[in-house]
């Protein structure tokens, strides 16, 4: 599956917000899109609870729910948007079922240095998505 879309930084009066590690605190929402056209979809981290997740559909009515550890098993370098393996940990859709989830091709833009006020900023990223069945 094809990624594009933005890495979103949130900025709270013109700070931008980190994590416990001193990362930037952000989110991600791509719009998804099988090499063969047949499945779409999105993918983003829940609000909820922080996991990645994959909402996919088919063009013959076919849906996938896919949901992965918050941290990835494996990360191709220390980069914070590099290549990685998730393990899935819920999977709704069609067998045999998705055990990890790979992205690869990984790009993103460079990371934002400042914000203002309450304007969140916005990193164009693509990569590609492999649902890998155990």
């Amino acid at each position: 599956m094809q990624a594009k879309g933005n890495r979103i930084f949130w900025c709270n009066g013109g700070k931008f917000e980190y994590t416990k590690k001193g990362h930037l605190h952000g989110d991600i929402k791509a719009t998804l899109t099988s090499a063969d056209g047949q499945w779409t979809g999105v993918h983003y981290y829940r609000p909820s609870d922080g996991l990645p997740e994959w909402d996919l559909k088919a063009k013959n009515g076919t849906t996938m729910k896919v949901i992965a550890t918050q941290q990835p098993q494996v990360r191709g370098s220390k980069s914070d948007f590099s290549d990685e393996r998730r393990k899935v940990v819920t999977y709704t859709g069609p067998a045999p079922k998705i055990a990890y989830v790979i992205r690869m091709d990984s790009k993103s833009g460079p990371l934002p240095t400042s914000c203002k006020g309450d304007q969140d900023a916005y990193v164009p990223i693509t990569a590609t998505f492999q649902f890998i069945a155990c």
